[in-house]
């Protein structure tokens, strides 16, 4: 993976507070946002035995 990546996201509509946290201050244009996460794999999942947790740190 490059050291910039788009990725294809499902599950984030659980998480929106949580990624509104992170672009506040940016208003509803949207915002880029330049992070490290962590992808973790979650094969312990009941609903998806692929699922990826994505930990970002504030």
């Amino acid at each position: 993976m490059s050291r910039y990546q788009r990725l294809l996201l499902v599950g984030e509509f659980y998480y929106q507070s949580a990624l509104k946290r992170l672009v506040d201050n940016h208003g509803d244009r949207g915002a880029y946002f330049e992070c490290l996460a962590m992808l973790i794999p979650e094969n312990t999942n009941t609903f998806d035995s692929q699922a990826v947790r994505i930990d970002i740190k504030e």
